[in-house]
């Protein structure tokens, strides 16, 4: 069973957040915070993540399968709790992992939301794998050692929001909250380094293989920036399946961390959707 922090109304439709590689349930605060007036929400620590099991030698051999499995296990004990299927909203990592949950395990599943998923080209794959060593010399000098330097090295690269948008040279509309700095740095020291030697962010099987698959309402969430993982590129391969369940939405001039650049559009496309699923 993995950790996973309850908020909000027990009797309200349940969503399940799945946080991306690296992160934890505290990298949700700003939508925990948006949603749970009108939700039950249940934020997950992944596999290797947060206060959730650490891998072993048998479950890093495929460590995206692996976290598979445990979020089905841990997806079945919360929707049989609950009584009702899940809305899951899952971001990278948990994005891949959860679009394999709810391709295999319909019935737990009411709608699906991805935001820029691990759906990686070959070549996408290929570059994060070549950075691996430096990843992990980085994890462990920095986000094990210095969390001074965690937080203050991840404002400086994305910027911190502020109310006063009419200041000059603010980016006050896609820079981060003070809730999501301090989220994201928390994750960091919890993170199991042997998942980040691995290099691996998904599960095996083919994203399209996947896609094709699910038989849910899917809403996959993306942007133009340069560390995107879809994208156009990836847009364009998404329509190409002909699966008519899945719809792509994009929010321009953002990055990989799409909901903590653009948090208002991000939460509006969010809202729409489990208006529709509730």
């Amino acid at each position: 069973m993995l950790a996973h922090y309850m908020v909000g109304d027990p009797q309200a439709p349940l969503v399940v957040l799945v946080h991306g590689v690296t992160g934890s349930a505290t990298t949700w605060t700003d939508l925990i915070q948006h949603l749970s007036s009108s939700y039950c929400i249940a934020a997950i620590d992944m596999l290797g993540h947060g206060l959730s099991p650490r891998y072993n030698e048998h479950t890093l051999v495929s460590p995206g399968d692996a976290g598979a499995v445990a979020l089905e296990e841990t997806l079945n004990y919360l929707v049989k709790t609950h009584g009702k299927k899940a809305i899951l909203i899952g971001h990278s990592m948990g994005g891949s992992l959860s679009s394999s949950v709810a391709s295999k395990r319909p019935e737990l599943v009411s709608g699906l939301i991805l935001e820029d998923p691990a759906w990686s080209s070959p070549e996408q794959k290929a570059a994060y794998q070549t950075h691996t060593d430096e990843y992990l010399s980085y994890a462990k000098r920095i986000w094990q050692r210095n969390p001074i330097a965690t937080l203050t090295q991840n404002v400086e690269e994305r910027g911190l929001s502020t109310p006063d948008f009419e200041q000059p040279g603010s980016d006050g509309s896609h820079g981060w909250s003070v809730p999501a700095h301090h989220g994201w740095a928390f994750a960091k020291p919890l993170v199991d380094v042997n998942l980040i030697a691995t290099g691996i962010t998904a599960v095996s099987q083919p994203w399209q293989e996947i896609a094709r698959a699910l038989t849910i309402p899917t809403v996959v969430i993306t942007s133009d920036g340069a560390d995107i993982i879809i994208g156009h590129r990836g847009a364009a391969e998404i329509a190409a399946l002909g699966n008519p369940h899945i719809t792509v939405e994009f929010i321009a001039g953002v990055g990989h961390n799409i909901r903590h650049s653009a948090p208002a559009e991000y939460a509006a496309i969010v809202d729409r959707y489990l208006a529709q699923w509730r």
